[in-house]
């Protein structure tokens, strides 16, 4: 609360709690801010005056952000792709007070996963994609951002060996057979 020039203080001008808030909670750059809880004391020469808001005041709220996860594979062998199969999901966390939306409400297409190669490995990291973020309703308050804590294996796939052999032989004492072919 401002004075200016007055040589008064903000508690020999007003009583009460000052609050700032503005006309709504949603996302949005420059934002007018409103000020009230404040009641101008009586007496001297403050009954010249009335409190008002600054209406110069502005502000900017910024999105929250909603994360994406969903459960994958732990485990599978190798086939040369880096796709990982999703087996529920999605499922959204960072709700801002209790809101809630139906995932028709939030987003389109649908939640794939993948790594960054299709090597054999253990705890290799799941990069999630495939959602694009609606922009109306209660969504249009937050940014989407995929979980990056889930990881997956890719196991090493078996290669069979195999060849001709010669199916007889002389006991000889040898645990060695002829390759044939």
């Amino acid at each position: 609360i401002g004075s200016e020039g007055s040589g008064l203080g903000a508690g020999d001008i007003a009583s009460g709690t000052l609050t700032a808030s503005t006309a709504d909670a949603d996302v949005g750059n420059d934002k007018a801010v409103s000020f009230t809880g404040l009641t101008l004391k009586d007496g001297g020469v403050l009954k010249n005056y009335v409190l008002v808001s600054d209406t110069a005041k502005k502000t900017t709220i910024t999105a929250a952000t909603l994360t994406v996860s969903g459960e994958v594979t732990a485990s599978r062998e190798y086939d040369g792709k880096t796709a990982v199969t999703v087996t529920s999901g999605p499922t959204f966390s960072g709700w801002v007070n209790s809101e809630s939306a139906t995932d028709a409400q939030i987003y389109s297409g649908s939640l794939t996963a993948s790594t960054a190669d299709a090597n054999v490995g253990t705890n290799k990291a799941v990069t999630f994609t495939g959602l694009t973020k609606l922009t109306n309703g209660v969504i249009k308050n937050y940014v989407l951002a995929y979980d990056t804590t889930k990881t997956t294996t890719i196991t090493g796939k078996e290669l069979k060996v195999s060849a001709t052999v010669e199916t007889s032989r002389t006991y000889d004492g040898k645990t060695a057979v002829t390759v044939t072919g």
